[in-house]
């Protein structure tokens, strides 16, 4: 009888352990190697806050500017930003702030040209120094970051021209202007209502340009939007010559492409 009791009172020891143990991904519990291994970072909304905070600890600036809607957001999140190497280099070297840009289209008209997600690295000093466009995979990130850490302790972080002085354009303005209607016309897809071949966003620029074309030329077929494409290309070309990028963006141009940098070569 008490050995059948002391089983009993085992049982239910065990039982309450096993209930008492944190399971990863279910309860929001982790044992300490899944917590050092997907640990949040603790991002600091866009102010005044993070970047004095910068400049006193003398630690780099990450600038995450991202969209609830974007596919390769949740993907960097879920691997990139989540990996150990990524998120220990962060919290050391970094102050990390993210932007939600629908909430903040005051910075998303800032960092637009590099996609979602973007990211802007920033010397203490709020100095630019380099820009990534889409998706970075954990390796390259953290050697990425590395190499900026480096150049910031020996003293020699360069920071790039974000928005150079245009050139002087001495090409007559209306074969600009037709050659600008051409490439618009050739990304507009009729069917779809909207600019690019798979993912489409309404910039404000080609739809406020229709808008206008419209207004003007409204009885004039082959002086609307999309009219050189459908005369001069099919949809089958128009979408095998679109070039694919891991960033959420319509915004498309012959040198775009996965993880394009801007800053210099890497």
């Amino acid at each position: 009888m008490l050995r059948r009791e002391s089983l009993r009172a085992l049982s239910v020891a065990l039982m309450l352990a096993v209930a008492c143990t944190p399971r990863a991904g279910r309860d929001g519990g982790a044992s300490p190697a899944d917590h050092e291994a997907g640990a949040e970072l603790a991002w600091s909304d866009w102010g005044a806050e993070p970047f004095a905070r910068a400049a006193a600890e003398d630690k780099l600036i990450l600038i995450n500017v991202v969209a609830t809607w974007c596919h390769w957001c949740h993907v960097m999140e879920e691997t990139t930003y989540a990996d150990p190497q990524v998120a220990a280099l962060l919290r050391e070297h970094f102050v990390v702030i993210r932007v939600d840009s629908d909430a903040r289209p005051d910075i998303s008209e800032r960092y637009r040209r590099w996609g979602w997600p973007a990211t802007a690295i920033l010397s203490p000093k709020a100095e630019p120094a380099l820009n990534l466009r889409g998706y970075r995979d954990p390796q390259v990130f953290a050697a990425l970051l590395r190499e900026l850490i480096a150049e910031q302790q020996a003293g020699k972080l360069r920071a790039f021209v974000d928005d150079p002085e245009p050139a002087v354009v001495d090409e007559d303005l209306a074969a600009i202007r037709a050659r600008a209607v051409a490439q618009l016309d050739a990304y507009f897809d009729a069917e779809g209502l909207g600019w690019g071949d798979k993912q489409k966003y309404p910039w404000p620029d080609p739809v406020d340009h229709a808008l206008i074309r419209a207004s003007f030329h409204a009885d004039d077929p082959a002086r609307t939007p999309g009219a050189s494409a459908r005369s001069s290309r099919s949809s089958a070309t128009r979408s095998s010559s679109i070039p694919s990028t891991a960033a959420c963006t319509s915004t498309r141009s012959p040198s775009s492409g996965i993880g394009r940098t801007t800053r210099r070569s890497r």
